[in-house]
């Protein structure tokens, strides 16, 4: 799927993510960003919360 690892902080209010992708470039980033969204809105969703937080998803390329 092309994520190496990913962090999630998840407050009242808003779940952040932090995914590093195993790719290096923009444009692996913009392709991964909207299917981790996807699938982490999905377990959200599974959880049936009364107040889901807001997501924020950030997809980073590996360092060197």
């Amino acid at each position: 799927d092309g994520i190496s690892s990913a962090e999630v902080t998840v407050r009242r209010r808003r779940a952040h993510v932090a995914a590093r992708s195993a790719a290096r470039g923009r444009a692996a980033v913009n392709t991964l960003r909207q299917p981790v969204t996807q699938a982490v809105d999905d377990r959200l969703s599974a959880l049936n919360l009364q107040h889901p937080p807001r997501l924020k998803v950030r997809v980073n390329t590996r360092r060197r």
